[in-house]
């Protein structure tokens, strides 16, 4: 899952794909993603996207993160901190 919804190389991430791996954009980059479809091909992998899902999905998601022990990475900050939190 490719959860970046600011403008990045999308090819920074795709050589951490398995074969026949699927990188899902539920970010929104601005900028279209340059990605050469010969590496895409030789290795079978997808990009595909989606629009935020309901609940059913998103327990879904919560379980597969559980399951191959996928945890967030959470920092609490004050309030005057927000800038720093968005740069």
């Amino acid at each position: 899952m490719n959860t970046i919804s600011g403008n990045h190389d999308i090819n920074t991430y795709l050589p951490l794909l398995a074969k026949d791996g699927v990188i899902v954009q539920l970010g929104l980059a601005l900028k279209p993603h340059s990605v050469s479809q010969v590496g895409l091909m030789f290795t079978r992998q997808s990009i595909a996207g989606s629009l935020i899902g309901g609940v059913a999905a998103t327990q879904e998601c919560i379980d597969l993160c559980f399951r191959h022990n996928i945890y967030p990475d959470c920092q609490i900050i004050e309030a005057k901190e927000i800038n720093w939190a968005w740069s």
